[in-house]
């Protein structure tokens, strides 16, 4: 919820301000989980209620690995596509580790292809993809398991202004049609603008803008 939001963000703070200035918000993210697991309370509500009452930092390796296959999208900055896998299969592959059935897996590759508009380039390696269409590939890749929650690291920065505000229309979409919840880190102002919530990082502080 909201207060717990809060409180972890307060936290970060803290822990940002209190030790070495980090080098980025990667590592200043990882030190404030760790600073938050480390006092925590296994009951304690910011982590029992991020995932349908799991508690998740009481949960084993595999079953966060479970987690996150089945609950987290992920859109990393710099793509992370396998190299020897076609657009197509990059897409599928998280859905052949849990195990979807090939009919179901083939559909929804393909509709999640058409919604990034990289249907005609389904069968192209990402060496042979621009800096945008691989951004793409990426974001299907993320949205193809249904998440519930998903993180994104700049997701329109490598993309035009008008496939940019495409792709967040089709995130924003996804909020109304199925839930998702989306935590997105960005430069870009004018999608910043059209978030439900905006928190700005600002000389070592973590705050609520809007």
């Amino acid at each position: 919820d909201k207060a717990a939001i809060a409180d972890m963000c307060e936290n970060l703070g803290q822990t940002y301000m209190d030790s070495q200035r980090p080098r980025d918000a990667q590592t200043m993210f990882e030190r404030a989980v760790k600073y938050r697991t480390e006092s925590s309370q296994p009951t304690d509500p910011f982590w029992r209620d991020l995932f349908a009452g799991e508690t998740i930092n009481q949960l084993p390796p595999e079953r966060l690995a479970r987690l996150r296959r089945q609950k987290l999208g992920t859109v990393f900055q710099f793509f992370h596509l396998l190299p020897t896998l076609t657009a197509f299969e990059n897409v599928e592959l998280p859905l052949q580790l849990v195990g979807l059935e090939r009919r179901e897996r083939l559909a929804r590759v393909q509709h999640m292809l058409e919604s990034v508009r990289l249907d005609a380039r389904a069968n192209a390696f990402p060496a042979q993809l621009s800096g945008g269409e691989q951004q793409r590939v990426a974001i299907a890749r993320s949205l193809v398991g249904k998440p519930q929650l998903l993180l994104a690291d700049e997701p329109t920065g490598n993309l035009d202004h008008r496939t940019g505000l495409t792709i967040f229309e089709m995130i924003r979409e996804l909020h109304v049609e199925r839930g998702l919840t989306s935590v997105i880190a960005t430069h870009n102002e004018k999608i910043a603008s059209q978030c439900d919530e905006v928190w700005e990082l600002n000389e070592g502080v973590f705050a609520l803008a809007r």
